[in-house]
C-alpha cells in the first residue's frame, strides 16, 4: 500500500506538471483537416515537374497532444503511404515528428524546431541515415510553411554530406478539400 502511494505521488507530479506546460502545437493547427496534394520533383537542373498527386488527412491524438497525418502519394515511378505524428518530447520539450514509410517498412524519427507557423525538421540526428546506392547515406529534412498560392506546402531536402549542403528532393502543395 505504502508503495502505491509512493507511485502515486511521484505520477501525480508529472500530471500536474504536463498539464502547466504550454501547448507548442497551437501553432500548427492550421494543419488539421483533408486535403489533396499536387506532388513535385526536381528535373535534371533543379527545376520542379509535377511528379504526382496524393490525398492528406491531418487529425490530433490524445486530446491534442499530438497532431497525426496519413497521406498517399501516387508519383510517377512510386506510390508512398506515410503516417506521421508531430509533437513535443516530454523530456526535451523539443518538436518531433515519427514517420512510418509503408512502402520502405521504415521509421524515421526527427527533430526539429518552429519558425512561426513554419516547422523545419530532420532526421539528420537520430543516427537513421537511408541507405541508398548512387548516394550513399542519405537524411532528410522537412519544412512545412503556409503558403499564398495553396493551403500549405511540404519542403523535403535530403543531405549525403551530414547537413553540410541540402538539396531538393521533393515538394508537396497541400490543397483543402473544404
Amino acid at each position: 500500500m505504502k508503495y502505491l502511494i509512493v507511485m502515486a505521488l511521484f505520477f501525480g507530479g508529472f500530471v500536474s506538471q504536463a498539464q502547466k506546460s504550454d501547448n507548442k502545437l497551437a501553432p500548427f493547427y492550421y494543419l488539421l483537416g483533408e486535403y489533396d496534394i499536387k506532388v513535385f520533383t526536381p528535373d535534371s537542373i533543379g527545376q520542379w515537374q509535377a511528379d504526382g498527386t496524393g490525398v492528406s488527412t491531418y487529425s490530433m491524438l490524445f486530446d491534442s497532444t499530438y497532431i497525426d497525418e496519413m497521406f498517399v502519394l501516387n508519383m510517377t515511378n512510386a506510390t508512398l503511404t506515410m503516417r506521421s505524428t508531430l509533437g513535443v518530447d516530454g523530456r526535451t520539450k523539443g518538436l518531433r515528428l515519427v514517420a512510418l514509410d509503408k512502402e520502405f517498412s521504415s521509421m524515421d524519427v526527427y527533430a526539429g524546431r518552429a519558425e512561426g507557423e513554419k516547422l523545419i525538421l530532420s532526421n539528420l540526428d537520430s543516427d537513421e541515415a537511408f541507405a541508398t546506392e548512387n548516394a550513399g547515406k542519405i537524411s532528410f529534412r522537412l519544412t512545412v510553411t503556409p503558403s499564398k498560392t495553396c493551403h500549405h506546402e511540404m519542403l523535403v531536402e535530403y543531405t549525403n554530406d551530414q547537413g553540410k549542403t541540402w538539396k531538393k528532393f521533393s515538394r508537396q502543395e497541400y490543397y483543402s478539400k473544404l
